[in-house]
């Protein structure tokens, strides 16, 4: 899919899901980020390639034209949160670190937005001291959590903080490529290594009904979308 479908689709879901009485959340991590400042480490040559029509002197430039102020994505992803609890689960891109007991989910989530304003030309610098909350120890950066480095009761006093009961997170590959459960029920790790640049896995997902969740992995399409009919249950 190119960029303007992969949107277009977005958009349908959330209004589908709107129109349902639901919400669809699309939260930012660190490639929207990066997308924000230029940095294009982790773009293909095809995924440049889809930009090659926007104006700039550079390919940095051009990629970069599609997320800041006047580009075509700017404000969609200056509005999107990091983090977003839904009932008792919290889902964030990468993971958390102690500053999660400090903050409300609003703050943490208006200080990310301060950075895209910023770097997107539509906002004034913010306090460097909230730098930290884009770096490496914050929300779209850390691995600290999934790579287990964190004890059982930091992360009971973290969930506590936030009134759940688990945090579902991406950003780090887990080691199955499958999604895993650990830290007792705690902790959902969900990047599976779907992107090319991680071996291309097949896709895969978490369903929480009542509570309860589930586990699935799908067949890889050959093109268009997931048939959810292809779906096989992963037992705990």
């Amino acid at each position: 899919m190119q960029e303007g479908e992969n949107h277009a689709l977005i958009a349908r879901l959330q209004k589908e899901a709107k129109d349902a009485g639901g919400r669809f959340f699309v939260l930012n991590g660190n490639h929207e980020l990066q997308a924000a400042i230029g940095d294009l480490r982790y773009f293909s040559e095809d995924d440049v390639m889809k930009f090659s029509e926007l104006p700039g002197d550079t390919r940095s430039a051009k990629v970069r034209g599609a997320f800041v102020r006047g580009g075509p994505y700017a404000n969609w992803i200056a509005n999107n949160p990091v983090m977003v609890r839904v009932g008792r689960d919290l889902f964030v891109h990468a993971g958390l670190e102690s500053w999660v007991e400090y903050f409300l989910i609003d703050e943490i989530n208006a200080m990310v937005k301060s950075w895209f304003l910023y770097f997107q030309g539509n906002g004034p610098q913010p306090l460097l001291s909230t730098g930290w909350i884009i770096g490496q120890v914050g929300p779209m950066w850390t691995r600290l959590l999934s790579e287990g480095r964190i004890s059982e009761e930091q992360i009971s006093s973290m969930l506590k903080t936030k009134g759940v009961a688990r945090v579902i997170v991406g950003h780090t590959v887990t080691a199955s490529r499958l999604p895993e459960i650990t830290y007792g029920g705690k902790l959902v790790k969900i990047d599976t290594g779907m992107s090319a640049a991680f071996g291309g896995n097949g896709p895969s997902a978490i369903q929480i009904m009542d509570g309860k969740l589930e586990r699935f992995v799908f067949a890889r399409p050959r093109s268009g979308l997931v048939d959810k009919c292809n779906a096989q249950l992963i037992p705990h």
